[in-house]
């Protein structure tokens, strides 16, 4: 009965973590719902001084301390173009409702100029004017409840395949991405960005972690983290946790970012260690999942950070 048990505890286990967490592929951490660098106009009008990771809770706060600046820019933030990828989708709304940016503790005014799309052709003014929120496509499923602005309009996008009739309902089948754009005046400053970390998780046996993870990414030797699944996986898997966190602005990075780590992943993704790569290019360990300490971005001024733990 207890070989039962214990097998029946497993599957559960499993189950119960994919049902929660996105698809981890196994070549990088692409599965990680990233927020764009942002984007300096005109480019190059934005120098970095600094920047500091908090990541705690599954919250990520972003601080950019800029260069003084003689002239006025704008700041760009696109995330990424998305649909609905089905019921099986951890991370539907991809646009970042919850992003909140501010210049010096004072909250930006932003811009928006998200867009939406379908076969090729940007569909967002006609979206408008049909009274549809490009964005129902973050609701999981996507079904449009209100009765259309304009019915030719609706038509027309269910003619094109943009809103499907599922079900005796009708359904958004375009891609959308969230676009929005605030002012930094000339001088130094502090931005800060909030927002809800999206990161790649996988659950697997210790063993084929090497092949799965991106060790270069962390600058993790095979051996060490070999070690350390070995530890965490006390239910015989380990929950792997893949995080991207953007620093950059328009190509400009700090050379390391200050990382402060304490429970990343919150209940729900526990960690019994953490790794980034460290400003000498060697992994930085932090036992429990928490340290205060410097990290070295990628070429993109992007650091990645990388949790272990048992689900």
């Amino acid at each position: 009965m207890k070989v039962y048990l214990r097998a029946f505890y497993l599957g559960l286990l499993i189950l119960c973590a994919l049902a929660i967490c996105p698809k981890a592929r196994a070549e990088d951490d692409a599965d990680a719902v990233v927020l764009s660098n942002m984007h300096a106009i005109p480019a190059g009008g934005v120098k970095i001084a600094a920047a500091a990771i908090t990541l705690r809770e599954g919250k990520a706060t972003v601080g950019i301390t800029t260069r003084a600046g003689d002239a006025p820019a704008m700041i760009d933030v696109q995330g990424p173009q998305f649909k609905w990828l089905g019921e099986q989708d951890s991370y539907p709304d991809r646009q970042f409702p919850e992003l909140r940016i501010s210049v010096d503790h004072v909250p930006a005014i932003l811009q928006d100029h998200s867009a939406a799309f379908f076969g090729g052709t940007d569909i967002t003014g006609e979206l408008k004017d049909a009274g549809i929120d490009l964005f129902t496509i973050s609701q999981s499923p996507p079904v449009l409840f209100s009765t259309p602005d304009n019915q030719e309009i609706f038509n027309r996008l269910l003619a094109m395949g943009a809103i499907m009739q599922l079900g005796g309902q009708d359904v958004a089948a375009w891609s959308a991405r969230r676009d929005v754009s605030f002012t930094l005046s000339e001088g130094a400053h502090l931005v800060t960005l909030q927002y809800n970390a999206r990161p790649a998780i996988t659950l697997l046996p210790p063993a084929q972690l090497p092949k799965t993870l991106p060790l270069a990414a962390y600058c993790l030797p095979d051996a060490t983290l070999r070690r350390a699944a070995a530890r965490a996986a006390k239910s015989g898997y380990v929950l792997a946790v893949q995080y991207a966190i953007p620093t950059g602005i328009g190509g400009e990075a700090a050379e390391a970012v200050a990382i402060d780590l304490a429970n990343p992943g919150g209940a729900s993704l526990p960690a019994a260690i953490a790794f980034f790569c460290g400003p000498d290019g060697s992994a930085v360990a932090a036992p429990n999942a928490a340290i205060h300490a410097p990290a070295k971005p990628d070429a993109s001024g992007i650091v990645h950070i990388l949790t272990l733990g048992s689900p």
